[in-house]
Parts: C-alpha cells; sequence; structure tokens
C-alpha cells in the first residue's frame, strides 16, 4: 500500500520524502497536476490502479502558490482507509481554511513565518499535528494539565516515548536546545500577535502579493503562468532573459523572487512596504 503525493508539493520537501521512502524501499506515487493543482480525477485512476493506499499528501497552497479546492479529497482517502495529509505553512493558516476543516488527519509545516527572523538560513521550527485518534502515534511528548497538592495549576508529561534515555536506537526523533529555543519563538510572537494580528499580518501578505502580481502584468513583461487563486506567492512568466533579471534584483538589493521553471515564483509578506514593493517593479520594467 504505497503512499501517494501530490506533484504540487515544494520540490525540495518531495526530495526528503524521496530520501525517506528510498531507505524503507516504500514506492511514493504521485498525484499529478493539472493546470496547476491537484488532478483529483487522477486520484481516482489511481484507485483503481493499486490494491490501497497508505496515504494521500497535498500541499495548500501548493508550490506554485495556488489555494486549492481539496472539497472531497479526505472523503475520498477515508473511503479507501487511507490517511490525509496535509503540509501548510503555519501563519497562511490565520485565513486559510485549516487542515482540520479540510478533514485532514495529519497536518504538518514550516512555522519560521511565525516571528522567526530568516537568519542567513535558520534554525526554524517546523510543527506537526494529527487527530486524537492518532495521537499516540507521533514522535513526540503529551503533556497533561492536572494540579498540585496546593491546588494550582501543573503541567506533566503523560507520554514520553519518543526520548533517547528510553528508546535509544527506536527513538524516531530528538529534540535539542536549538528546537525549544525556536518554540519559544514562536510562543512569544503569537502570544504578543493575538488572533487578530497573526489575522492582519496574514492580510497584509495577501495585499501585498496580489498588489505586486498586478503591477508585474501592467509592465507587459510578465503573464501568470496559472490564472488561479493564490495567498501570498505567484507563478509568473518573463518575457525575457530571466537570469539576467535576477541579477539586477540582487544588485538592487532584492531577493526577486525564486527562478521556476518558466519564469520566477514571487512571494511577499507582511514585512514588505509599498515602496520597497514600487521599486522592485521599476526594476522590472526595464
Amino acid at each position: 500500500m504505497p503512499p501517494w503525493v501530490s506533484a504540487g508539493l515544494n520540490p525540495k520537501t518531495r526530495e526528503v520524502l524521496d530520501t525517506y521512502a528510498l531507505h524503507q524501499g516504500i514506492e511514493l506515487v504521485t498525484i499529478p497536476t493539472e493546470d496547476g493543482v491537484t488532478k483529483l480525477s487522477a486520484l481516482q485512476d489511481l484507485l483503481s490502479t493499486y490494491d490501497g493506499v497508505a496515504g494521500v499528501m497535498v500541499q495548500q497552497p501548493n508550490v506554485f502558490g495556488i489555494v486549492e479546492d481539496l472539497t472531497g479529497l479526505a472523503e475520498a482517502c477515508h473511503e479507501q482507509k487511507a490517511l490525509f495529509m496535509m503540509d501548510c505553512v503555519a501563519a497562511d493558516l490565520a485565513m486559510l481554511k485549516t487542515p482540520g476543516e479540510w478533514g485532514a488527519d495529519i497536518a504538518v509545516g514550516d512555522g519560521q513565518s511565525l516571528g522567526i527572523p530568516m537568519q542567513f538560513g535558520g534554525p526554524y521550527v517546523g510543527y506537526m499535528c494529527c487527530t486524537e485518534k492518532l495521537i499516540r502515534k507521533m514522535p513526540g511528548r503529551i503533556v497533561g494539565m492536572t494540579k498540585d497538592n496546593r491546588d494550582q495549576r501543573a503541567f506533566v508529561l503523560t507520554l514520553q516515548a519518543r526520548e533517547q534515555h528510553i528508546r535509544r536506537q527506536k527513538a524516531t526523533s530528538n529534540i535539542c536546545s536549538n528546537q525549544s529555543l525556536m518554540a519559544l519563538f514562536v510562543t512569544i510572537y503569537m502570544s504578543l500577535m493575538g488572533k487578530q494580528g497573526l489575522k492582519e499580518a496574514a492580510q497584509l501578505s495577501y495585499a501585498g502579493a496580489h498588489y505586486l502580481c498586478d503591477e508585474l502584468l501592467k509592465t507587459g513583461r510578465f503573464s501568470l503562468v496559472y490564472d488561479r487563486p493564490f495567498f501570498n506567492e505567484f507563478y509568473v512568466k518573463y518575457d525575457g532573459d530571466a537570469e539576467t533579471l535576477y541579477l539586477r534584483f540582487i544588485e538592487a538589493g532584492f531577493l526577486g523572487g525564486v527562478r521556476f521553471e518558466e519564469g520566477f515564483l514571487f512571494a511577499v509578506t507582511e514585512k514588505r512596504t509599498k515602496e520597497e514593493i514600487d521599486n522592485l517593479v521599476k526594476i522590472a520594467a526595464i
């Protein structure tokens, strides 16, 4: 029963999955994309080809920045007794429909956008969560809340199955000070921002990305590869020498998008100002 992975996953994520799967003797089956989104009809074709499936994994938004409509996907997985897994950037979920709302069994993703500086590539933090039914299979601790002998609130470890001093070579993961420090970053950031602050930051990212997209299209040098709903990333084709333009961005102090297949994958966060966006567009219009 092989796991199935959408072709809409970030290629780097897929490379990690392939590495783990290779040494476990697991075959990863790719669900193709069509017009930039996971081809759900192909899922039905695969169901008729393979005798069972372990799980299905998709990314939201996907590698092209597109927000996919995943209606019915969880039900299709559960009918085959398969797990439905989603990979989502944590900060995006302040505005987007959550994995739980889509019916996902397992959710994972990047948490760098929750207050952690870029820091030249790390260290960062990720998250992993699941339904209550699967919680005892998680490679981590379960912390319970109780009261001490003074009737004050206290927290205790009710499951500590993965520590090296208990399981040694059978441990599924470990933890170190870097991970704890990054988790503290996220805790402080979220407590200061609050629910409304997180939503406002996400809205700024959304608005900035759509403004940049509109301005780039006005130059006549760019076109959307996939004209579909996106959040704060979008994929455009450039009518010109993309490598030369990329170097111009760098010389001007911009990480002007990620070079990706036919063009650029641009992203805008809440930290980018209108002035910065306008300056980038001026460089792109030359």
